[in-house]
């Protein structure tokens, strides 16, 4: 029996999946990054599918995905945090003295901050 399987079969398990679905979450085979996909489309920016799988030691060549619990499709959690709030520290690229500046600062300046734009964009 696979671990998803075993992991159901057990009666403190199966109260703790309800216990799950009590809160609004899933327990999934796949874990996936989307927050920027359309809803109902398979197309967006940032789209990351994932799988944790168990190698077992005996059988190495046996292998089964992990249940993962999380969320419902597009009802991510995200940890937004504007740009002027992300201090990154640059000098380095240049061999100058490191100083701290904004996420927003860097992007807007991208050029000062790179060696080679051309390669940015390849």
């Amino acid at each position: 029996m696979d671990i998803p399987n075993r992991l159901l079969m057990s009666s403190n398990l199966r109260f703790l999946f309800f216990l799950l679905q009590k809160l609004g979450l899933n327990v999934v085979n796949v874990m996936w990054e989307d927050t920027a996909r359309t809803p109902g489309s398979v197309w967006g920016a940032n789209i990351t599918d994932m799988t944790l799988q168990v190698r077992h030691l005996m059988q190495p060549q046996r292998q089964e995905l992990l249940p993962v619990i999380r969320y419902p499709n597009f009802t991510d959690r995200t940890g937004d945090v504007p740009l002027d709030l992300v201090k990154i520290k640059v000098g380095n690229e240049k061999g100058e003295q490191l100083r701290v500046i904004t996420l927003r600062e860097y992007l807007t300046n991208l050029q000062q901050y790179i060696s080679n734009i051309d390669t940015l964009f390849v």
